[in-house]
């Protein structure tokens, strides 16, 4: 059984840690290549994907880019 988008069979992504399927994807772009962040609503887990491969968020940005910006308050 899956959901439908504009008559698509849309896979619903499941947690990898808890096993959730409460797991919002937003994909993006990082400096033009795309990445996309998956966040499961029940155990606050994160996961980078870049190129269909779990990647760590600093090899999506480097660890340099993310110790130099100010922070919002």
């Amino acid at each position: 059984m899956g959901n439908t988008w504009n008559g698509a069979r849309v896979r619903r992504p499941q947690c990898g840690s808890c096993g959730s399927m409460s797991v919002m994807t937003i994909q993006l772009a990082h400096e033009g290549e795309p990445v996309s962040v998956q966040y499961c609503a029940d155990c606050e887990r994160r996961e980078w994907i870049k190129d269909g491969e779990s990647v760590g968020l600093d090899t999506v940005i480097p660890a340099s880019q993310l110790s130099n910006r100010p922070r919002r308050r």
